[in-house]
């Protein structure tokens, strides 16, 4: 499926699959529902739009393939896995924070994963960045 229906696709299912991966780890369900949705949806944006972009298709294989197998055909497909791990792993480690003390603004859920996600998208950017270079210098070499 190509297009705005299989970005939106991509989306709708990243963010169910957020929302179901946040609520097995602890996250509310019911008392801040439309945090943790929002939360998923935020996670679904930022990697699976990307993702579909690149990988092209909404297949779980293909996502499989690039994210977990590593088996990139392209350097798109490569730059992508980086580009998520680095937005996902920023968000989970910034979960750190909520279990310190509830009454301070920035340690509610799901304020710390929302700014650690945020704060980590140059990180990826620039990770990803060095790696297209680090893969034309040795080509090159």
């Amino acid at each position: 499926m190509a297009g705005i229906a299989g970005a939106l696709q991509a989306v709708g299912g990243g963010t169910v699959a957020f929302a179901a991966a946040f609520v097995l780890l602890g996250a509310p369900l019911m008392a801040d529902v439309q945090w943790t949705v929002g939360m998923a949806l935020w996670l679904g944006c930022l990697t699976c739009l990307p993702g579909f972009l690149v990988v092209g298709s909404c297949r779980t294989d293909d996502w499989h393939r690039v994210l977990f197998r590593a088996e990139w055909r392209s350097k798109a497909e490569r730059g992508f896995a980086l580009y998520a791990r680095v937005v996902l792993a920023a968000a989970w480690a910034s979960a750190a924070l909520i279990p310190l003390d509830w009454d301070v603004w920035y340690q509610r859920w799901p304020t710390p994963c929302f700014f650690g996600s945020l704060f980590s998208l140059p990180v990826a950017v620039a990770a990803c960045l060095v790696s297209f270079r680090a893969s034309l210098v040795v080509k090159r070499a």
